[in-house]
């Protein structure tokens, strides 16, 4: 069994029959091990045709997804966030910078124009020799991530994003009000956004090691 195939076997055990802690921990140490070359990426790979940002799906199932985000320098996956959803984000290559926060009572389908109550949790920058960072339905679930250099990082996320289940995925800016850059622990106000105009992602296909399914 490989390295990806050990992987997908761990997602499947910690998220199949909901969420334990143990296996949760299991899944994030295996997460770890990834590298880039499993996955069939070279370090400072880029997403093709001039995209900023490349999709790579490696296997999803009804409890889980797993897929590869691969992004230039500067590129920004907006503010976001993950309704009801356990997940984890292994850096593969290069460095990332991440700004959370944490919202609660926002599981279901939001309204645009609408403004929620969040809690900023922190900035900070994430490369390859970092612990994967893991967001739970209550905690750093909602971020943006920026490539501060050519970068991939690997997603695990469970339940996925599904509309018809009430998990869409949802976009935000920060309402400034004339207040200064968040602190740690500070509530701000998010206000509920279309998909950014700029931001799209490029698909790119899986030249991993085998997963051992079709999905």
């Amino acid at each position: 069994m490989n390295a990806v195939q050990k992987l997908l076997r761990q997602t499947n055990k910690a998220f199949a029959s909901g969420v334990e802690v143990q296996n949760l921990d299991a899944l994030r140490a295996t997460l770890g091990g990834i590298t880039a070359g499993d996955v069939g990426l070279r370090a400072a790979q880029v997403p093709p045709l001039g995209a900023s940002c490349g999709y790579v799906h490696v296997s999803s199932s009804p409890h889980y997804t797993v897929c590869i985000f691969v992004l230039r320098q500067g590129a920004r996956l907006p503010m976001h966030n993950h309704p009801a959803m356990t997940g984890i984000l292994k850096v593969l290559y290069g460095r990332v910078q991440l700004s959370s926060y944490s919202m609660a009572g926002a599981d279901g389908p939001l309204r645009l124009g609408e403004q929620l109550p969040a809690t900023f949790n922190s900035t900070f920058d994430v490369c390859a020799q970092d612990q994967p960072c893991l967001v739970t339905p209550g905690l750093a679930n909602v971020h943006d991530i920026c490539a501060l250099e050519h970068s991939a990082f690997l997603d695990v996320l469970s339940p996925p994003y599904d509309e018809d289940r009430g998990r869409p995925c949802s976009y935000f800016q920060l309402v400034n009000n004339g207040l200064s850059t968040p602190e740690q622990g500070q509530e701000r106000t998010l206000l509920v956004t279309p998909v950014p105009d700029d931001f799209f992602t490029e698909p790119m296909p899986y030249t991993g090691l085998p997963t051992g399914a079709k999905s």
